[in-house]
């Protein structure tokens, strides 16, 4: 019996985990692209169905369930980081190239946004003013502590007059830790799949004779 539930269990924790990683990855990419997490769809559902039948497929095969869950759950993280990452650079490029219009922009009443943590400086929120299609436009958004009045240069969509700031550094450095960690959890991925299919051979393995 012990001999058939062994590859019964790996092969729960193999199917667990092939359904949570794919569905861990879409949420936290989602997030860094919308901003949010959307709960909508099946990925929550395929996460958290993934995670617990890879839990009970590790109660089945009787291994140190603690040390597999906090592996799982620093793969997911660091799975998740990267993924998240992406999305994030990949909605700061599609707001790059969606701005190409150069725009003046006045800048008045900035308030603090949020008050400093450790060595970082007060966040403002400013309301932005601008003229798009003969019509005044505003919006508050993070800014420098200007004086009311400052003028900036900003960019605009022309089809709708939405605002960026053509951030390059947050694409680069949201690129280059999206590559690290994505690097990172495909080397976890490839050692994960390694050792999960060396153990259902030897758990597949007929028993030696004596």
């Amino acid at each position: 019996m012990t001999r058939r539930v062994r590859p019964f269990g790996l092969l729960c924790v193999g199917a667990g985990f092939a359904a949570a990683a794919p569905s861990a990855a879409l949420l936290a990419y989602s997030a860094g692209v919308d901003w949010q997490v959307r709960l909508t769809g099946p990925a929550p559902y395929l996460l958290l169905g993934g995670l617990l039948l890879a839990f009970l497929g590790g109660l089945l095969v009787g291994t140190d369930v603690f040390v597999g869950c906090l592996a799982a759950l620093f793969f997911l993280v660091v799975l998740g980081i990267g993924a998240e990452l992406a999305g994030r650079a990949t909605e700061r490029t599609r707001d790059w190239y969606r701005t190409p219009q150069s725009v003046s922009v006045t800048v008045t009443g900035c308030q603090v946004y949020r008050e400093p943590t450790g060595p970082f400086d007060d966040l403002y929120g400013c309301l932005h003013t601008w003229t798009f299609d003969g019509r005044q436009l505003t919006e508050r958004r993070l800014a420098d502590d200007y004086p009311d009045g400052h003028r900036i240069r900003l960019w605009m969509d022309p089809d709708d007059g939405s605002l960026d700031d053509h951030a390059l550094f947050t694409i680069v450095a949201a690129t280059a830790f999206g590559l690290f960690t994505g690097a990172l959890a495909l080397l976890m991925t490839r050692l994960a799949v390694e050792s999960f299919l060396t153990a259902l051979r030897g758990a597949l393995r007929p028993p030696v004779p004596d």
